[in-house]
């Protein structure tokens, strides 16, 4: 009840910073949802400037941030160019999330598995 519920298509980094204070939780869910936003905007330039705007964002916030994903790169390439063309960007998203972050947190079947830890 005492969570606060925001729909934030495009601009999610803005929305951090208008949501950010001290001493707080925000959780984003789903990462991949957001970048699928994007790669279909009508502006291309719209996700590298969007995503660069997350990562400097990211560093500065007080708030303490979860960021939930989902896994696309462990099956089969998928054959259709907007298919391939997502798996790519969503794995540069996670390498330079994962280089951002104190922790990284793999989960699969629920059984969560660490990649990263820094304390």
């Amino acid at each position: 009840d005492h969570w606060q519920v925001y729909e934030e298509p495009i601009f999610l980094a803005d929305r951090l910073l208008q949501c950010d204070q001290a001493n707080q939780l925000i959780l984003v869910d789903c990462l991949t949802l957001w970048l699928t936003n994007l790669l279909l905007a009508e502006d291309p330039a719209l996700q590298q400037q969007q995503m660069q705007k997350l990562f400097e964002v990211l560093p500065q916030l007080q708030s303490q941030i979860i960021l939930v994903s989902n896994e696309t790169g462990l099956g089969v390439v998928p054959i259709g160019e907007i298919s391939r063309h997502f798996v790519d960007e969503a794995g540069r998203l996670h390498q330079t999330l994962g280089q951002l972050a104190n922790k990284v947190m793999f989960c699969v079947a629920g059984f969560p598995m660490i990649l990263k830890d820094e304390k």
